[in-house]
């Protein structure tokens, strides 16, 4: 009897743990914002924004800090500063939002060929939301004008690039 008794509490114990387990490692799902079919679409290599999500988002214009005229903008950013072919101080800043997979924005800064400064920052939010975010630069002279701000995603599914936008600018004299 006792052993009917002890084997039946181990086993108990057993199964909560078991259970308490695989239910923290099953994904939660927000219904409200979407994440949970987010992250099914990347899973799957589907690159392409959800056309409901793009509907119900296209019209906000001016969430957080960054209110202001778009000077550049594709589905996935919003660049507010600097502008097309503008003539820039050997130090700037890109501000803008954007609209990415856990919110990381790959970038470049290029001198003709020549990658001036390359890495990534965070937007305040990711998607289906846009996050605001800023990119400081330097540089000495550019030699090779105009030189090319691009900002993109990187695909976790092979690393390409997704939704690349490049804005041209030129050195202030």
């Amino acid at each position: 009897m006792r052993k009917t008794s002890l084997f039946a509490s181990i086993f108990i114990i057993f199964s909560l743990v078991f259970i308490t387990a695989c239910s923290e490692n099953r994904p939660e799902v927000d219904n409200e914002s979407n994440e949970g079919i987010e992250e099914d679409q990347e899973d799957e290599g589907n690159d392409q924004t959800n056309p409901e999500t793009e509907e119900n988002h296209s019209d906000e214009r001016d969430q957080g800090q960054n209110e202001g005229e778009i000077v550049a903008e594709n589905e996935a950013f919003r660049i507010f500063q600097p502008a097309p072919n503008s003539e820039l101080d050997h130090e700037f800043t890109v501000i803008g939002q954007a609209r990415v997979f856990e919110a990381t924005i790959q970038y470049e800064f290029k001198d003709g060929d020549e990658i001036i400064d390359k890495g990534f920052v965070t937007a305040s939010q990711g998607a289906p939301d846009w996050g605001d975010f800023e990119i400081n630069f330097q540089f000495d002279e550019l030699t090779n004008p105009p030189a090319t701000i691009i900002i993109y995603e990187e695909s976790a599914k092979d690393g390409s690039r997704l939704y690349e936008l490049s804005i041209p600018v030129y050195e202030k004299d």
